[in-house]
């Protein structure tokens, strides 16, 4: 069962989309046309990211289509795969922590040192 979308959220809201960059150029900088691949791909990539970066609503884009999961295309200057990594929990390493704080001491051994005076 799929959980219930709320009444607004931030990808509902696209009045950014007014003062975007991108507003008016063809879609197909931003999007890749069937079978697109390599260099041909980096280089469509490229130019819509160098019409992305330097936009002022570039915070805005990039937050909706994070919220959105948007699967295609360029959006906040980030491609899918990029936005797909900013979204993935990181890997755990599997080593035990070596910062003493994390593991509940500190550097001196005094583990009351942390608590306020």
């Amino acid at each position: 069962m799929a959980c219930p979308r709320p009444a607004h959220s931030p990808a509902d809201d696209r009045q950014w989309l007014l003062h975007a960059r991108c507003r008016g150029l063809p879609t197909e900088i931003f999007f890749a046309a069937e079978g697109e691949r390599g260099q041909r791909r980096v280089a469509r990539e490229e130019q819509a990211k160098r019409v992305c970066r330097p936009c002022p609503v570039r915070p805005d884009c990039l937050r909706y289509a994070l919220t959105a999961v948007e699967p295609w295309g360029i959006w906040g200057a980030t491609t899918p795969t990029e936005r797909q990594r900013l979204t993935e929990p990181a890997e755990p390493s599997g080593r035990a922590p070596t910062d003493a704080r994390v593991a509940g001491s500190c550097p001196t051994g005094d583990r009351d040192s942390r608590k306020p005076v």
